[in-house]
């Protein structure tokens, strides 16, 4: 077994060399003499790649002529196209011709394909080439080419004895990787996202949690946003006037008594944190008390008394948060 498998790596190896070297080329000058007895000097070249074949693969040749300029190329002088009895055909022909000022440039492209697999890698020659080439007024002239070859290797391996072939080998386990570091990251990420979760869901009262006894604020917004959630039914027309008077009673809460217009500069010299919110407070009062006292129509809706609910919401936690990193 093992025998055979070393047959078959160094097969291996001589296909990849053969696709890695690039082509091989063979040039040189070639004098030629014409039926007249004229030595006539041709340039000829041939490149063709003679590694890395196997069975049914097609060999590209370039042969390159440079002749005195009239000269044309003879395709009758090529091998026939098709099968023969060389293991080594002719499948294609490509001929270009390209005249300069003193020359003709002569491109022959050959195309051969290898139909015969042998047990062992070998090389098998291509067809040797009489190329011929005529003129008008000259003597035709003739260009023999030596046959090329190509290394040929079989598709499988050559010897296999006994049923050594038929213990596997085990499939190789992937390479361990220490994963320590990665697993403590994840963890540090994902508790930070847990805590921001948390303190967001806190602060905007996602979930309506009852953790003791709920803020003014807090307790307000969460009846104004139950009220906006309602607002289309039937029973809640009045929703507006239930919404102040449930953010009435969030200011009653904070200053533990009932506060009205003329009290809120003492809630805001004793309760700073309300501030930042003074205009809204403000307006607030103002319409609320036209609203109970007056009769009148509201001047704001259900959804601006949601969002400065909100905000003197978000307000009193954060002075509550101040409160306990003062005292702690």
């Amino acid at each position: 077994m093992m025998s055979a498998l070393k047959g078959f790596f160094a097969q291996f190896l001589v296909l990849t060399i053969g696709v890695i070297f690039t082509q091989f080329s063979v040039a040189g000058d070639a004098v030629v003499k014409a039926s007249n007895q004229t030595e006539v000097k041709l340039k000829v070249s041939s490149q063709l790649r003679e590694l890395g074949y196997t069975i049914g693969d097609i060999a590209e040749q370039t042969l390159t002529i440079t002749t005195p300029l009239g000269y044309v190329f003879d395709k009758g002088s090529l091998p026939t196209i098709g099968a023969n009895s060389s293991p080594v055909e002719l499948i294609g022909v490509d001929v270009k011709e390209k005249d300069s000022q003193q020359s003709t440039q002569h491109i022959v492209h050959l195309r051969w394909q290898h139909f015969r697999s042998m047990p062992e890698i070998r090389h098998y020659p291509l067809k040797p080439l009489n190329l011929k080439f005529t003129h008008e007024s000259k003597k035709p002239l003739s260009v023999n080419i030596s046959a090329g070859q190509i290394l040929v290797a079989p598709l499988i391996p050559t010897v296999i004895a006994g049923d050594s072939y038929k213990n596997l080998r085990a499939d190789v386990k992937p390479e361990q990787i220490n994963l320590t570091g990665h697993m403590l990251l994840l963890a540090l990420f994902a508790s930070c996202a847990a805590v921001c979760l948390a303190y967001l869901a806190w602060y905007f009262d996602w979930f309506s949690l009852q953790l003791g006894r709920l803020r003014p604020f807090r307790k307000a917004y969460r009846e104004i946003r139950q009220l906006s959630k309602q607002e289309q039914q039937p029973e809640n027309a009045n929703a507006v006037s239930v919404a102040i008077r449930a953010l009435r009673r969030g200011f009653d809460g904070i200053a533990d008594s009932a506060i009205s217009a003329e009290k809120l500069p003492l809630i805001f010299s004793t309760k700073a944190w309300l501030t930042p919110a003074r205009k809204e407070i403000e307006d607030f009062f103002t319409d609320s008390e036209r609203v109970f006292f007056a009769g009148k129509p509201s001047t704001h809706t259900l959804q601006q008394l949601r969002k400065l609910s909100q905000r003197l919401m978000q307000l009193e936690s954060a002075a509550a948060l101040e409160t306990k990193k003062n005292t702690a």
